[in-house]
């Protein structure tokens, strides 16, 4: 039996909370929204202007060496001023001392607004891409980046390295991963002129982009997209910084300018959450086809 699809997703409220959204769909086709307070507020998370997709891991302490069950971890790359940090907040179930750990990756990233990775691993560059919109830069560029882990004396060391850039992207307002392959890359965007976008980036060595456009209006809402992919299919969430609510899509597989798109009843409250991000688990499939 499949099971029903949700939006999962990581944000961070004004009062520096990490907190996940789970937005699951009643009987009658109403979104539905669960905000867990995962971490308490607290700095460097209070200072963080991006946040990137999150994992979560566990471990479950059968080897003895976490007490109290386990321990859980949140981790993500995220924006701190002008650098790119690696984020992990860890909490020891059944304990009371929550810890959050920074590995910074250089600075050079003020230009840069939003983030979203594309984690598959790249057997050619032996690596994964993370893109990054910036606005202001040459009129609105989508800029991509290398994520490699290179061996030193002590450790894996991981580096991020500029893998090209793109301009005419000034309109774009969300950002977010819908596909992944070996081949490609297929973020899925939306403009203020209104339109509902996906931005093709193959996996070459110059970059690239081809945009198709999937809807001609209405898209212009929202400032944030978050995508949890679901079989061949994907659930959107669009968030409307204004109303402080999300809206809920359901999206078929996407092939070329063709998708369905069904929109679930009502809305979610997400006015708490300053920054918000796609949240993944150890089980994390992307979507393929691309």
């Amino acid at each position: 039996m499949q099971k029903p699809c949700v939006v999962n997703a990581a944000g961070v409220t004004t009062g520096g909370a990490l907190t996940e959204l789970l937005v699951t769909r009643s009987p009658s086709g109403a979104a539905r929204a669960t905000l867990t307070k995962r971490y308490p507020g607290a700095d460097p998370t209070r200072t963080l202007r991006a946040l990137g997709p999150l994992t979560f891991t566990w471990d479950d302490g059968a080897g003895g060496t976490t007490p109290d069950g386990g321990l859980d971890e949140w981790s993500g790359l995220a924006l701190r001023g002008n650098a790119l940090t690696t984020m992990r907040w860890q909490i020891t179930r059944g304990g009371t001392s929550p810890s959050i750990s920074t590995e910074p990756h250089g600075t050079g990233w003020g230009a840069i607004t939003q983030l979203v990775d594309s984690p598959l691993y790249d057997p050619v560059t032996k690596g994964w891409y993370v893109y990054g919109l910036a606005p202001r830069l040459r009129g609105g560029a989508l800029v991509r980046y290398r994520v490699e882990f290179v061996p030193t004396p002590t450790a894996l060391e991981m580096r991020v390295r500029p893998a090209g850039s793109v301009s005419g992207f000034g309109a774009v307002k969300g950002l977010t991963l819908v596909a992944s392959g070996v081949k490609r890359d297929v973020l899925l965007a939306n403009t203020s002129t209104g339109h509902l976008i996906t931005i093709t980036v193959p996996r070459t060595k110059t970059m690239t982009t081809r945009t198709t456009r999937l809807r001609d209006r209405t898209w212009q809402a929202f400032e944030r997209l978050v995508a949890t992919s679901c079989g061949d299919r994907t659930v959107l969430l669009g968030v409307d910084d204004d109303t402080g609510r999300g809206t809920v899509y359901d999206l078929s597989h996407i092939s070329g300018s063709r998708v369905a798109i069904t929109r679930w009843r009502g809305s979610v409250p997400t006015r708490d959450l300053r920054l918000i991000a796609p949240l993944r688990g150890m089980d994390y499939e992307p979507a393929r086809g691309a």
